[in-house]
């Protein structure tokens, strides 16, 4: 979600496109029509996920952080690379967390739509980062996409992160 340089979570609109485009198509695509969770679960699981994001961030732990993302999860970077799967997600984040951890960060969610399976949530994030002992708040609006894995657990299946307005 949210949104970091160094972590490569924030990237510009134009380039935003093109995943959520492939992602609308995937989402079509999903398993067949199940059980659909009531707005407040997704919305409890959303938060819970939000949570999880900020605490393996701030702890710093690269396997907290990617435990909040699907198997098949994606992170958008600001310079357009796609991190693609948990495990590679987790591995770039143990890279990112060798130059810089977050000191606190807080994520605010505006809106959830609910398409079977999919959830798209939009939002904005605020974050401080230290990075050789210089704490540096930022800021931005993210699109985060979360997936249906059983009944009440779902997971970040697309990160895409906004910077600063």
């Amino acid at each position: 979600m949210p949104r970091r340089t160094a972590p490569a979570l924030a990237v510009a609109p134009a380039l935003a496109l093109p995943l959520l485009a492939v992602t609308l198509s995937a989402a079509s695509a999903a398993t067949p029509p199940r059980a659909a969770d009531d707005s407040a679960t997704v919305r409890r699981a959303i938060d819970a996920g939000n949570a999880g994001y900020i605490a393996g961030w701030t702890k710093p732990d690269a396997k907290l952080f990617a435990s909040n993302f699907a198997l098949d999860g994606a992170i958008l970077t600001q310079t357009g690379r796609i991190i693609y799967g948990r495990d590679a997600i987790a591995r770039r984040m143990t890279d990112v967390f060798k130059l810089e951890r977050m000191s606190e960060g807080r994520i605010a969610t505006t809106h959830v739509f609910i398409l079977g399976d999919v959830a798209y949530e939009t939002g904005r994030w605020w974050f401080t980062f230290v990075t050789d002992g210089k704490a540096e708040p930022d800021s931005g609006r993210f699109v985060e996409v979360w997936k249906r894995q059983r009944p009440g657990v779902w997971k970040m299946w697309r990160d895409i992160g906004i910077p600063k307005d």
